[in-house]
């Protein structure tokens, strides 16, 4: 039943939420004393236990108290019910000998009034029963019954025991317990048990837990033994005869005779309240002599001849009574197979919609064919809409409630179920947008994030404080962002750098900020750093240095040129290629013609503000299709001289290659060839070729040169289609670069080079002491590398001899099938410290005995009185040193051995920021392998 918090709190169903408050203030403190008093303490309790229930049901949300409010109606339009059904039995009674007399109206009017009812009611009821006339009673014929009263309970505990089974909704305790009137003592005993222990271990203490113990308790009082049974089995047939004879009395009083239909009707009443026949005929005898009606000797009852006028019990068709006005109305089947009826007193429909199944039974069917009671309805209703109303406002936990409260009303409702798992799957769709907003924010992402919010903020209530928190923690920083975007896009084409510092800093607070993205990819790169240009032949070889990585990603590069000077801008100029590499070979330029050239940096569609240009200068190209010949200390070379030039010159060299036209013996030649005669056959002569140009003021200009490289004794013919070298303006066969040599154990060590472009094989030279002599250095090991050997292994290994005699010197010489490099690019030749033992130096630092004397610090070596390189000792004043620029030098040790001992100048605490190393400025060529085993472990930088 729904409890009408109206009433309880006495304010009026219209009251505003202040009200509602103030009475809640009020009452509470009298409802807890209420609770000391054993007569009221259920009611009491219940009413604390209810204030949550009254708080959501007035102080929630609109929709939940109109739900409150339709429930509510609900209930009292069931009471109402309950009172005309009351009425109606009472009219059926007095109405059951054919009709009404006017006492039987007046009587029926006390009764309604006595109920709750109205007049107006009553007359609804009773408007299709005919009057009858008035008939005076006969004298009663026997004597009163004189029987003494039964052993019954007395009133007061009668009282006390209703008061606690009208809280609970149950008849009688047999109803409690839930066994039958006519159940074993041993059922009713382990039913009591039962219940008991049940309640007693709930912990809550509330109205309910209360009262059911005070039931159980009259049960085992008043059921465990046969005599109180009995008792309490004479006290339910005494309220029942009592009941019986209330009844008997309001249907025969203004009767002169009990009418056939008067007396079956009060024998249904008392089937009813489970009384037999034969002893409801003797109460039904009783309340007759009590009254003066007169009786049938024959049948022991009273008796009288048919009525004349038509009853409403006798009519064919049933009697259906308005919800809305009370009125009955009689229903032909006709009328029931109809779609549609109206009340003809109130013109309301005769059916009710079933908001479950849509169906709509008769006002006179309680249930629906799908179970739904039809009391039920309007609360069904409102809580369906309130939970699509607490849905649509985000709420989900009241639209969960209602749902609740619903499905406990109709537990089929299909609706019911489909909006459940509407709020399941919105409760999953905010998980996920709060799982995808907290991802996003960890991973710096700001624009996901705020989308993510967004998404978030529309399926549930924005003034959500974790929807506030999370907005005003990603809105500042992405305003911060897109101010740092602001600011990037404005200095883009002025000052490339800092604006891609912006746009980091921006992309730094918000890693997917879209204008900070596509800002960084538009801003312009930086411009190449420096250009060299080299005269390969027929060619120019353009190679520059590229910018620093920008993180920006991968960057091409556009070849400006301009004729007879330098460019003045990036656009003054013919743009001739977009390479990726950071070099260029430009074959269209014609011998002789001055030429300058820029290289500009692109991204995309960004090319970089500034270029790195170079000259002007004049080309000067070399002969090409050189060719020689060789055998018996001849040499013939033949080459093609390039158009315009004035003359060839060819200079010789022994043992190096020329460095240009007037290093070496000058050689007669001619536009196309040489001839040089009488050479050692056994030594190698270095030739330069040089085409020699005549400018517009008369001065000549060389070409840098071809080199060739020649060993008369070897019979020979060799011919350069093309030629190429490694060095500006260079011609030939390119020397290896970038040598690097380490030991790999033993007397192992692995080469590293790039090599020459044409070169096949590469040969090594290394020599212990002293730089080789030449490629061919007797004094020297020397080993030739294929080409293909050394890019499948990736390196090569060098086995070089033990022994004393210091640093190996290493040089390479690119080889083709002809010739050798010249052997003079810088980068081909390295150093490399001898294969002696490795020398194990350990050390102590010592604190000194007294406060101004310095430390000291004695060295030792494995195998001991091996001499050691100058050595330096290195102090940090927070750390350990982790090499000999990481800190100050305080002490050399220029004669360093086993057991010397130096002194450290200055003050300090410990020994921890100090350490030996060898000193920097030692010469390379006298180093051994040195491990150092320091004194501190464990140590690392603070």
């Amino acid at each position: 039943m729904v409890p009408d918090f109206y009433t309880r709190l006495e304010v009026d169903p219209g009251a505003d939420r202040v009200a509602i408050e103030a009475a809640l203030r009020r009452k509470q403190p009298a409802w807890s004393l209420g609770t000391r008093n054993p007569k009221n303490r259920h009611t009491y309790q219940l009413f604390l236990d209810e204030i949550p229930a009254l708080r959501r049901a007035l102080l929630g949300d609109p929709a939940s108290r109109a739900a409150y409010d339709a429930e509510l109606a609900v209930a009292r339009r069931a009471e109402r019910e309950k009172k005309l059904d009351e009425l109606q039995r009472l009219v059926r009674l007095r109405a059951a000998r054919g009709g009404l007399a006017p006492a039987d109206r007046a009587d029926l009017v006390a009764e309604a009034r006595r109920i709750g009812l109205d007049e107006n009611d009553l007359l609804r009821l009773i408007r299709s029963i005919p009057n009858l006339s008035t008939a005076a009673p006969v004298d009663a014929d026997e004597a009163p019954d004189l029987a003494p009263p039964p052993d019954v309970l007395d009133p007061s505990t009668r009282r006390q025991l209703q008061v606690a089974l009208d809280h609970l909704g149950r008849r009688d305790l047999y109803d409690a317990l839930g066994v039958a009137r006519d159940a074993p003592p041993a059922d009713v005993e382990a039913r009591a048990d039962f219940e008991r222990q049940r309640w007693m271990r709930k912990s809550q203490v509330t109205a309910e837990k209360t009262a059911w113990l005070e039931v159980i308790a009259h049960a085992q009082t008043h059921l465990g033994s046969p005599r109180s049974r009995a008792r309490y089995d004479r006290t339910l047939m005494m309220e029942a005869d009592e009941s019986l004879d209330r009844l008997a009395e309001f249907a025969v009083r203004g009767l002169d005779r009990l009418d056939p239909g008067t007396r079956s009707a009060l024998l249904a009443e008392a089937a009813a309240l489970g009384i037999p026949p034969d002893h409801a005929d003797r109460r039904i005898a009783r309340a007759c002599r009590r009254l003066g009606i007169g009786r049938d000797p024959a049948s022991g009852v009273a008796g009288s001849q048919p009525a004349t006028a038509s009853t409403n019990g006798a009519g064919r068709f049933a009697m259906v009574r308005c919800r809305v006005c009370g009125g009955v109305t009689e229903i032909s089947p006709v009328a029931r197979r109809a779609t549609s009826a109206r009340c003809p007193h109130c013109g309301a429909s005769m059916r009710w919609d079933c908001p479950a199944c849509r169906r709509t039974p008769w006002v006179d069917e309680p249930r629906c064919a799908c179970g739904l009671r039809q009391v039920l309805a309007e609360p069904v209703r409102r809580h369906f809409e309130a939970a699509q109303s607490a849905f649509r406002a985000a709420d989900l936990d009241a639209a969960e409630d209602h749902l609740g409260r619903l499905l406990e009303l109709a537990p089929e409702h299909p609706g019911a179920r489909n909006a459940v798992n509407r709020v399941r799957q919105r409760r999953g769709e905010i998980d996920r947008l709060r799982s995808a907003y907290q991802s996003a924010r960890a991973g710096g992402r700001l624009v996901e994030a705020r989308a993510a919010v967004e998404a978030w903020r529309r399926i549930v209530d924005s003034g959500s404080p974790e929807i506030r928190a999370a907005w005003d923690e990603i809105t500042p920083l992405l305003r911060r962002a897109e101010a740092m975007t602001a600011r990037a896009r404005s200095v883009e084409r002025t000052d490339p750098p800092a604006a891609r510092n912006f746009y980091r800093q921006s992309l730094a607070i918000a890693s997917d900020l879209p204008d900070a993205l596509a800002g960084l990819v538009r801003t312009p790169p930086d411009p190449p750093l420096a250009m060299e240009a080299r005269v390969l032949g027929d060619r120019i070889r353009l190679t520059w240095t590229p910018p620093p990585p920008d993180g920006c990603g991968p960057i091409r590069y556009v070849v400006v040129r301009k004729r007879g000077g330098v460019l003045a801008h990036p656009g003054d100029g013919v743009r001739i290629a977009e390479v990726d590499a950071p070099e260029f070979e430009d074959r269209t330029v014609p011998p002789g013609e001055t030429v300058g050239y820029a290289v500009l940096s692109r991204r995309g569609a960004a090319d970089s503000i500034a270029a790195v240009s170079l000259g002007p200068f004049v080309y000067l190209a070399d002969v090409t299709e050189v060719e020689f010949a060789s055998g018996g200390g001849d040499v013939v070379i033949r080459w093609r001289p390039p158009a315009g030039v004035a003359e060839v010159r060819a200079v010789r060299k022994r043992g190096v290659a020329p460095s240009g036209p007037r290093d070496g013996d000058r050689l007669p030649a001619t536009l196309d060839h040489l001839v040089d005669r009488g050479l050692d056959p056994d030594a190698v002569h270095y030739y330069l070729i040089c085409a020699i140009y005549r400018m517009d003021d008369g001065r000549l200009f060389p070409s840098p040169g071809v080199p060739v490289s020649v060993r008369p004794g070897a019979t020979m013919v060799t011919t350069f289609s093309s030629v190429s070298m490694d060095r500006p303006g260079g011609g030939g066969l390119l020397d290896p670069t970038d040598l690097r040599a380490m030991r790999s154990g033993g007397d192992r060590v692995t080469l590293r080079w790039v090599w020459s472009s044409g070169s096949t094989a590469t040969r090594i030279v290394a020599r212990r002491g002293a730089v080789p002599a030449g490629p061919e250095d007797a004094s020297a090991v020397i080993e030739t590398v294929p080409r293909e050997e050394y890019e499948r292994r990736g390196s090569w290994g060098l086995a070089l001899p033990a022994g004393p005699g210091g640093t190996w010197h290493v040089r390479v010489w690119g080889v083709d099938e002809h010739s050798l490099s010249p052997g003079v690019a810088e980068s081909a030749a390295t150093t490399l410290p001898g294969l002696d033992a490795e020398v194990v130096v350990s050390y102590a630092v010592r604190r000194p005995l007294l406060p101004f004397q310095p430390w000291t610090l004695t060295l030792r070596t494995d195998p001991p009185g091996a001499s050691l390189p100058p050595m330096v000792v290195v102090e940090h004043p927070r750390a350990v040193p982790l090499s000999v620029d990481d800190g100050r030098i305080v002490a050399r040790v220029l004669s360093a051995g086993d057991g010397v001992r130096v002194t450290i100048p200055g003050r300090r605490r410990d020994a921890l920021g100090l350490r030996l190393f060898v000193d920097p400025t030692a010469s390379p060529d006298g180093l051994i392998p040195i491990r150092f085993r320091h004194p501190e472990t464990g140590a690392t930088r603070v």
